[in-house]
């Protein structure tokens, strides 16, 4: 065994001290003035292996032979042209611990991290998107082969060479966000499992679309796999035993009718089992008076914004509304409060204009404390403690809604004064702004929650197929004096929201 596999060997992980990857040919680069992405080539390797076989760059692959383009560069953008790069060699930090001696020519480089760049001569900088060490298939593309993979039926592999990555063909029923579970047999580098490539068929040719990193959830896995959970109670029944422990996942989104290959790519990795669920959040009603709020995930909208007008559109056949972007499970003590909340909202001003562009993430930010926005008095936080986090938060998406929404959702609430609520609020399609940035907030739906008791201990659901997350609004049990104290403060607290936003 050469020196530089031995080497390999001792860096199975191949992460710098720092924690980046190294880079081996096939990594994804870009340069801030070009129009695409480049695939790293390498005509003739180093010698030098990742444990399946990817050989390492140094620091001086960054030739033409290495580095063919960039599409047009827009340095000047009045005259796009043709890339032609012309690199110096690749610039890496000072932590690099791995020197690789090429076998042929017995000179000693370093190699290459993902964090290196390299500049061109044209006044580019290029960086790494991927270290390559998983990287799409682009050329070796075997479909013919492909593991049908079915919505809720968990399945396995076994590869019969290292060479060859797991590739599944997928064709869902649902427009929306999927969660891609996978278990491992003999994976030890359980910190770094693998990257999932969507690829898309059309016209007969394949097309890559997307790039997920599988992460570890560890602590979270039943919260999302929950059908194969089963509880076995001891003498004091308190045991809980699992068949699967799903805790890697990637969360894919896919469109109905459309024919995918999904092509999974684990270093080190000789066999796994596998299942695919639509994506479904949940949250836990543990006492008296508590409720959540579920709020969709922005990041759905930003990266993936063609499919999120989609799945809209999808939904909007269904329900005659669009997308789900936030339910409210509402006790009786905080339907009261709410209902208040948007009777003074509604009376202080003739029109709402709430910045819908911004709304998930603004909420979002308010219920972690993230916001700069103080909205609730300190006479009223003070004896909220945790809940005035939660209330403030709730008053934002009050004050964002418009004002007709806001009349309809009152005239509601006040047909179930003393009921548990769910209020949902609904992305409409704007016909007249189809690529609109913001959120279009023109619908919902209310309902009594037929679930909700007063010694409670349930799980509340967010909506499938869309990414989200609950946050719990605590206890709400107050005296008079509090109560009277939020009531006289509502006024203020929206005054509050107001000048933050202005």
């Amino acid at each position: 065994m050469s020196d530089n596999m031995k080497k390999m060997h001792e860096y199975q992980m191949l992460n710098s001290s720092g924690g980046y990857e190294y880079v081996v040919r096939g990594a994804e680069a870009s340069c801030k003035y070009g129009s695409k992405t480049c695939v790293l080539n390498l005509p003739r390797d180093h010698g030098a292996y990742t444990s399946d076989r990817r050989p390492l760059i140094t620091v001086g692959d960054s030739k033409i032979e290495n580095i063919s383009g960039f599409g047009i560069c827009n340095k000047d953008k009045s005259e796009p042209c043709k890339c032609e790069p012309k690199l110096g060699e690749w610039f890496v930090t000072a932590n690099v611990n791995l020197t690789i001696v090429d076998p042929i020519t017995k000179v000693g480089n370093h190699a290459v991290l993902q964090d290196s760049i390299a500049f061109c001569q044209e006044g580019g900088t290029v960086s790494f998107k991927t270290s390559g060490q998983t990287s799409p298939s682009y050329n070796n593309m075997k479909i013919k082969g492909a593991v049908k993979i079915v919505e809720n039926v968990q399945g396995s592999w076994t590869r019969d060479e290292v060479k060859d990555d797991f590739l599944g063909y997928v064709k869902v029923k649902n427009n929306g966000v999927y969660n891609f579970g996978v278990c491992f047999y003999d994976n030890g580098l359980n910190n770094r499992p693998g990257r999932i490539f969507v690829y898309e068929k059309s016209w007969g040719k394949l097309k890559l679309v997307d790039t997920y990193n599988i992460k570890n959830h560890i602590g979270n896995e039943q919260s999302k796999f929950r059908e194969d959970e089963i509880k076995i109670n001891d003498t004091e029944g308190k045991n809980t035993w699992n068949t699967r422990y799903w805790k890697f996942w990637a969360d894919i989104v896919l469109l109905n009718d459309q024919e995918y290959y999904l092509e999974m790519d684990c270093p080190g990795v000789n066999k796994i089992e596998y299942k695919m669920i639509g994506n479904q959040d949940q949250g836990k009603i543990d006492s008296i008076n508590v409720s959540g709020v579920w709020v969709l995930n922005d990041e759905l909208k930003k990266m993936h914004p063609a499919e999120y007008e989609s799945i809209k559109m999808s939904n909007y056949f269904k329900n005659h509304k669009g997308n789900i972007i936030t339910i409210m499970y509402l006790s009786p003590g905080y339907n009261m409060l709410i209902r208040d909340f948007i009777g003074v909202r509604i009376a202080k001003r003739k029109d709402i204009k709430g910045d819908m562009s911004n709304f998930l993430s603004m909420v979002s930010l308010a219920f972690t404390g993230g916001t700069y926005i103080k909205a609730l008095p300190n006479n009223v936080s003070e004896f909220l403690g945790n809940a005035s986090l939660a209330l403030s938060s709730v008053a934002l998406i009050i004050a964002l809604l418009p004002k007709s929404v806001l009349e309809k959702i009152r005239d509601e609430m006040y047909k179930n004064p003393e009921e548990s609520l769910i209020i949902t609020l609904y992305d409409v399609p704007d016909k007249d702004d189809i690529e609109s940035k913001g959120y279009n907030i023109k619908d919902f739906k209310l309902e009594v929650w037929q679930s909700y008791r007063s010694n409670v201990n349930m799980n509340i659901f967010g909506e499938k197929y869309l990414a989200g997350k609950f946050y719990m609004l605590p206890n709400q049990k107050m005296n008079i004096e509090e109560i009277k104290a939020i009531h006289n403060s509502i006024e203020k607290i929206f005054d509050n929201i107001d000048n933050t936003l202005q």
